[in-house]
């Protein structure tokens, strides 16, 4: 599976306009990990709970903790905010994926791929939902697409590999 957690440049933004006190709980919400990221993620929204990006970055390290029901919640929160918020479908995917939802994952990469059809990272993680699912030849299709957004994408070129020696066993 994709590992990439995908992060937007605008909450970036967001941060300039926070005052100093703030900005502190704003970077550990951003840039921490684990309990002191959730923790910090939580005053900020504690203090503006219309802030997507704040949920999204909670969200990441809910799924890292191995907790993807609050990760998808905080996803949930950051798509009600910003639903054109491409890194939260992309995420959510992720979420649904270890879950094992394959097929809610592959809705929440389609939706990212349609606000951004250039992410070759949601190519690749649909691709491999679609291995799970064991339907290859369009988890090969996925891979193909993404190398040929980026064709340096090493892990959909082993993903693809991988799918493509299943396929030709099966034959």
């Amino acid at each position: 599976m994709y590992r990439v957690i995908l992060c937007a440049a605008a909450p970036l933004l967001i941060a300039a306009a926070v005052r100093p006190a703030v900005a502190d709980d704003w970077d550990l919400c951003r840039d921490g990990t684990g309990d002191e990221a959730i923790e910090a993620c939580g005053r900020v929204l504690a203090r503006d709970p219309n802030i997507a990006a704040a949920y999204l970055f909670r969200g990441v390290e809910y799924n890292t903790k191995g907790d993807p029901d609050r990760a998808i919640s905080d996803y949930n929160e950051a798509i009600r905010l910003d639903p054109e918020y491409t890194v939260a479908y992309y995420n959510r995917g992720n979420a649904y994926y270890d879950k094992g939802d394959y097929d809610r994952a592959i809705t929440n990469y389609d939706q990212a791929i349609k606000l951004h059809p250039q992410l070759a990272f949601a190519y690749g993680a649909r691709g491999t939902a679609f291995a799970a699912k064991n339907d290859l030849k369009r988890a090969i299709a996925d891979f193909d697409e993404a190398l040929k957004i980026s064709p340096g994408l090493t892990r959909a070129q082993e993903e693809r590999d991988r799918v493509q020696a299943l396929l030709e066993k099966a034959k």
